[in-house]
């Protein structure tokens, strides 16, 4: 199975920077729609661990991750999170909408670049999910 293509569909996924998305956007997809697989195998651990002494708010304030992985579904775009060279990127891994645009780099083979125009299709995000100077 080739990395980053939907293995169902085989659309590939695209990948953006969270700088090309409305910041309000970005703050909806990782803290109200999206979910922590890490924390919440952390949790479940601590709960199955302590029983009934386990103080979730105390856990949770806990709990760091510098660079978290989050999963979620926003107005029909799935899509996770990534970190390249520390600058926080999304992953679509499916979506009602495509485009067109370039191959990413080597660090993310397979997926299509969505802050470039060209010629593979990929999965993409709603046009006014964007920042208005980012639109294609």
């Amino acid at each position: 199975m080739l990395p980053n293509i939907n293995p169902e569909t085989g659309i590939r996924y695209g990948y953006i920077s969270a700088n090309s998305l409305d910041p309000d956007l970005v703050h909806t997809l990782l803290y109200e729609e999206g979910k922590d697989p890490a924390y919440e195998t952390y949790i479940k651990e601590l709960e199955e661990r302590y029983g009934d002494d386990f103080d979730g708010c105390r856990a949770s304030d806990d709990y760091c991750c510098d660079e978290p992985i989050i999963h979620g579904e926003h107005e029909g775009v799935k899509y996770i999170s990534s970190w390249l060279g520390g600058a926080l990127h999304f992953f679509i891994t499916e979506s009602p909408v495509v485009a067109r645009c370039v191959l990413c780099s080597p660090c993310v083979p397979n997926a299509g670049d969505l802050d470039t125009p060209g010629d593979v299709m990929t999965y993409s995000v709603h046009n006014d999910w964007r920042r208005e100077e980012n639109e294609i």
